[in-house]
């Protein structure tokens, strides 16, 4: 079931304490969205940082079709977070 507008804006909210980066689903897109996240937190573990690891995977070029990517937008107010 998809969230409402009020859920995403509640969850995007600044608040006083700490940060994220905030990943909002809008469609899962049957299985990318397990296919898209699998890669990502693989290139995480691997050292690249969120962002680059999001754009190396879905480049963030105008009007660009994307397979195996869910419908999503993501708030990188941490910024380059990685696993190591």
């Amino acid at each position: 079931m998809p969230n409402n507008n009020d859920a995403y804006m509640a969850a995007a909210k600044k608040k006083r304490y700490g940060r994220a980066n905030l990943v909002f689903i809008f469609d899962r897109e049957g299985n990318a969205f397990g296919i898209f996240f699998h890669r990502l937190f693989t290139k995480m573990k691997e050292g690249t940082s969120m962002p680059v690891a999001w754009v190396q995977l879905a480049p963030q070029i105008p009007g660009m079709e994307h397979e195996e990517v869910p419908s999503s937008y993501c708030i990188f107010e941490v910024g380059q977070l990685a696993f190591y």
